[in-house]
C-alpha cells in the first residue's frame, strides 16, 4: 500500500485471548493472542486482517 501511495487506516474488529489456537489455526498447539482489523480506504473495508501470536515457553510474559 505504501508502493503506491494508499492512505488507509486500521479499525480494530477484536482483540482476544484464546486457550488453545489449534482450533483457529493448525500451526500453533497453544495459547495465543489474536487480533483482526480492517484496512479501510476510502472510507470502505478494503482487506480483512487476522493475526495469530502464540504464547508459549519462548515468550516470558510479565
Amino acid at each position: 500500500m505504501k508502493e503506491h501511495n494508499i492512505e488507509s487506516r486500521r479499525e480494530i474488529i477484536k482483540v482476544e485471548m484464546v486457550e488453545d489456537l489449534s482450533s483457529k489455526d493448525p500451526f500453533f498447539n497453544c495459547a495465543g493472542v489474536v487480533r483482526e482489523y480492517f484496512i479501510i480506504h476510502n472510507s470502505l473495508p478494503m482487506m480483512w486482517i487476522r493475526e495469530d501470536f502464540p504464547i508459549d515457553d519462548r515468550w516470558e510474559i510479565i
